[in-house]
């Protein structure tokens, strides 16, 4: 839980966060602040899934995070589009009309 994290940095650790697009700034700026010497962190998520209602598609952590590491020496921002990304025909459909 992020509340256990205060003051502690992750260090010498491989960091896997996903489903990430829910999460405020400042939840963002916390996790990112507690990297370490020594570890790699990977965060996942879809700003079109967002379910936090007080939350937008760039107002989230996660798009927070992507817009201002961009170009950064410790960053890399990886984003695919739907025609990247392999789901069934139904689950396409599922996604397009749940928007």
């Amino acid at each position: 839980a992020m509340i256990n994290m205060g003051g502690r940095s992750l260090k010498d650790k491989y960091i896997i966060y996903d489903e990430m697009q829910d999460t405020e700034r400042y939840q963002m700026r916390e996790l990112l602040s507690r990297i370490g010497d020594g570890s790699k962190v990977i965060i996942i998520g879809d700003p079109d899934q967002i379910s936090n209602p007080h939350l937008g598609k760039h107002s989230n952590g996660l798009s927070y995070a992507a817009t201002k590491m961009r170009g950064s020496e410790y960053a890399i921002v990886i984003e695919m589009f739907e025609d990247e990304i392999t789901r069934s025909h139904a689950a396409r459909e599922v996604a397009r009309r749940l928007k």
